[in-house]
């Protein structure tokens, strides 16, 4: 008897088809109430392909014979992990694919803030006759300025090999500092968190969303950065005190902010919207068509060399 796949996602006939026929598949019918349809189906299922919804104690204990959940995308705050390793479940994510283009959409949040590439282009559409010389125009070179890393995983290490082109000297914090030679190979400096803080002059966070990291970027670190400071997010919105951040901004403690990630998303304070100094964009880090074709194979690999019993997985630890 084939073992059963639950996609949780509804996907093409032709992806459906490029999948083939080593497992029962079954998708779910539509984006609407997602969460509903994964509750009704899973039960007979043995791996379910996370797509961008939540899987929680409900679906697994209505899954009387769930071995794997495969997450699509690098992060599983989405998964109550807990839960599954309480239940003996294997959880995998999709590190590999995702590393490249989230630390491209940094830099291209990085340099959108620094460069002031999206308010010179509100500017221009206005319909304002604009002076070209005007000072307030201008924004800043990335070359001799520190740029502080939170989370030296795959995406810090690609931020880190990236920084070296545009000139940045690289400080970062870890939970565990890296080794030595790897340090010298990235360019990057080790430091306490608040020294970082202090030294930077771009902060990019690229830590998973635990316990330990919610609100992590609080009221606290905004008063220790320059006022002149960036901060970027490409990682989870929770991780900063976003009500913390908006007063920051407002009041001038850093100058500014480059966000793909929001605490309640999809939904973005209205104090947030109305801020100048902000440049915003929809959780779109692995948000090319590559990525995301890159990030299907590479989960749907998971599940095959899980349930084969052949090959490696990504798993979560």
């Amino acid at each position: 008897m084939k073992k059963k796949v639950l996609i949780g996602h509804p996907i093409s006939d032709r992806r459906l088809k490029y999948l083939g026929s080593q497992f029962e598949i079954t998708r779910i019918a539509s984006i609407i109430n997602k969460y509903d349809q994964i509750l009704q189906l899973i039960d007979d299922h043995d791996a379910l392909f996370a797509i961008s919804h939540k899987v929680d104690r409900a679906i697994m204990e209505k899954a009387s014979k769930l071995s794997l959940i495969a997450n699509y995308g690098v992060g599983y705050d989405n998964i109550d992990t807990a839960c599954a390793h309480e239940m003996g479940i294997a959880v995998a994510n999709t590190p590999s694919t995702t590393s490249k283009p989230t630390a491209e959409h940094t830099f291209a949040l990085i340099l959108s803030v620094m460069r002031k590439t999206v308010s010179n282009d509100k500017l221009l559409r206005s319909g304002t006759k604009v002076d070209w010389s005007r000072p307030e125009l201008l924004g800043h070179s990335l070359e001799g300025k520190t740029l502080g890393i939170i989370g030296m995983g795959r995406i810090g290490k690609e931020i880190a090999r990236i920084a070296g082109v545009f000139g940045l000297e690289v400080v970062y914090h870890n939970r565990r500092r890296l080794h030595e030679q790897i340090e010298s190979d990235l360019h990057a400096r080790y430091v306490g968190l608040e020294e970082l803080y202090g030294l930077s002059d771009i902060i990019t966070i690229h830590t998973p969303l635990t316990a330990g990291t919610r609100n992590m970027v609080d009221k606290s670190a905004f008063q220790l950065m320059k006022n002149t400071a960036v901060l970027i997010n490409t990682s989870r919105g929770a991780v900063v005190d976003e009500q913390g951040l908006i007063e920051a901004l407002e009041k001038g403690e850093i100058a500014s902010a480059g966000l793909d990630v929001f605490d309640a998303e999809p939904h973005i304070p209205d104090r947030m919207l109305a801020l100048k100094n902000v440049v915003l964009t929809p959780h779109t880090g692995t948000g090319t068509h590559e990525a995301r074709e890159a990030m299907f194979i590479e989960g749907w690999q998971n599940i095959v060399n899980y349930l084969s019993g052949k090959g490696s997985v990504s798993f979560v630890h």
